[in-house]
């Protein structure tokens, strides 16, 4: 690549400093649905407002059964006009909530109703149900070398909706108000963390390989510390000439002492890089501009080589900051998940004892 490339992609790169979010916001294929979600989104709030607004003036006496249902009518027809053909697998699933909200907000609607108690031991039942399911996704994974238990997507999307199912079915044990007590409140609050940190975990799972594909470098989490160690070494044994070869000029002997040798030192995460793959990227090219103006030709192209070095390293951090975000939200979740079974566990053996 020559320089005039590498300076038009810098430039680039510094233009667009958060590539995801302007890609978030347009509806790039990343988001390819986005711009008419946020058509039917604002549809949805008109929607519930002039429920809210109908039910305020006492035009009809209008329950929480309502509001789901009409929630429940506008995500079937959003689902049907945008994602069916796009996306099938989350189209079905998500039209399949749709109508168990809606078999559950007639319920609120008809009258008469069973009295709370007895309706909180039936969701309470399909919630642990509902759990047992959601869990199946691990045990598969870890039954897998030994059993084949069918697809990991049908698995993935069974865990993801019966997890969904089962915060809808919490909504009805609690009679949409929050509980009382210690316990429940801890189970309610761990409840809903646990299912937001598992939506934020999809979100996570379609951007961030979107980002790393960007890359020109493929990288192993666990061998990316190890990748740069062999660069530092690399380049300090191709650039042992430059730190003993007088000849060579003071400006690029201390460029490398000051400004690269230290970069490889260690691998430097940023969450900057979340938002953006080049992030800090076109300041520190513009270091090596400025030191290229003192140096001879044979100078310069030994500069462009470390350049690149630098570059690619600065890819492995890019790699090392987003798959440990990655990593990260994974154990959270998987911590929460637990607690959150080993407290519903004890909730029901209190049911039970009491």
């Amino acid at each position: 690549m020559s320089r005039a490339e590498q300076n038009c992609m810098a430039s680039k790169g510094s233009k667009n400093l958060t590539p995801w979010v302007r890609s978030l916001l347009t509806g790039s294929p990343v988001f390819s649905d986005f711009q008419k979600v946020k058509i039917w989104v604002l549809g949805l709030a008109l929607l519930l407002a002039v429920f809210a607004w109908v039910n305020a003036i006492k035009v009809f006496d209008l329950n929480i059964g309502y509001f789901i249902a009409g929630t429940a009518l506008f995500v079937i027809l959003f689902v049907t006009s945008t994602m069916r053909k796009t996306q099938p697998g989350h189209a079905c699933w998500i039209t399949g909530m749709a109508l168990i909200a809606i078999m559950l907000s007639a319920y609120l609607i008809v009258s008469p109703r069973l009295d709370f108690e007895t309706e909180k031991k039936m969701t309470g039942l399909s919630m642990i149900i509902l759990i047992m399911i959601t869990a199946g996704f691990k045990i598969k994974k870890i039954l897998s070398p030994f059993i084949a238990l069918g697809r990991g997507r049908f698995w993935m999307l069974l865990h993801i909706y019966s997890g969904l199912a089962a915060l809808l079915f919490l909504m009805f044990h609690v009679n949409f108000k929050l509980p009382i007590g210690l316990l429940s409140n801890g189970l309610y609050y761990l409840f809903v963390f646990s299912i937001f940190m598992g939506l934020v975990g999809i979100f996570l799972q379609k951007v961030i390989p979107i980002r790393l594909g960007d890359l020109n470098v493929e990288a192993v989490y666990e061998k990316i510390p190890d990748i740069v160690k062999e660069m530092r070494d690399q380049l300090k044994t191709s650039l042992v000439l430059v730190l003993d070869n007088r000849h060579f000029s003071k400006i690029l002997v201390g460029f490398c002492e000051h400004e690269i040798f230290p970069f490889f030192e260690k691998t430097e995460p940023r969450s900057l890089y979340f938002f953006s793959i080049t992030a800090g990227l076109s300041e520190k090219l513009h270091k090596f501009d400025k030191v290229a103006l003192f140096l001879n030709d044979t100078e310069r192209k030994i500069l462009l080589k470390i350049q690149d070095t630098y570059i690619e390293k600065q890819q492995l951090d890019v790699h090392r900051s987003l798959q440990w975000v990655l990593r990260q939200w994974l154990w959270v979740h998987i911590i929460l998940s637990s607690l959150l079974i080993v407290l519903i566990t004890y909730h029901v053996i209190l049911i039970i004892l009491y």
